[in-house]
């Protein structure tokens, strides 16, 4: 998308998005913000990355579906795990979960660390390392969603 294409919700929602992660030291690697100013086309319309040893992850923003993907990938291991978290209103609530696990969260311990994020959006997809398929969780556990 341009950044004329986007409501003003999905504009708030982005620039929400890239001040949440740019305050806590996430890095916008490929320009995107920068390239999405300039009314360059860009899919993603928002994409950081916060590195440590061993780890990267990059969170993903995906206006015209109020999507925030974050893929974790151990660069020793060449492991990853993908989880697509679908909000409704507002993406705050996710964006401060990502925030705050970012730099313990890993591909061993996400599905640990998952657990905190349960009522921080309205659906959340799990690709897992090992197989190919998704576990679904709903913003509660009470929901009962199971692997898909």
């Amino acid at each position: 998308m341009r950044k004329c294409d986007l409501s003003t919700d999905q504009l708030l929602h982005l620039n929400i998005f890239n001040l949440i992660l740019e305050f806590a030291g996430w890095d916008d690697l490929h320009d995107t913000e920068k390239r999405f100013d300039a009314g360059q086309m860009v899919t993603p319309e928002g994409n950081r990355c916060l590195e440590s040893e061993g780890n990267r992850l990059e969170a993903r923003f995906h206006a015209p579906i109020n999507m925030i993907t974050l893929r974790v990938t151990d660069t020793r291991r060449n492991r990853v795990a993908v989880m697509h978290f679908l909000f409704d209103k507002s993406p705050e609530r996710i964006l401060e979960w990502i925030r705050d696990q970012g730099p313990t969260l890993a591909v061993d311990n996400y599905e640990r660390l998952l657990a905190s994020a349960e009522g921080r959006c309205e659906l959340t997809l799990i690709e897992t390392p090992e197989a190919e398929s998704f576990e679904v969780r709903p913003s509660s556990p009470e929901a009962g969603y199971g692997f898909v």
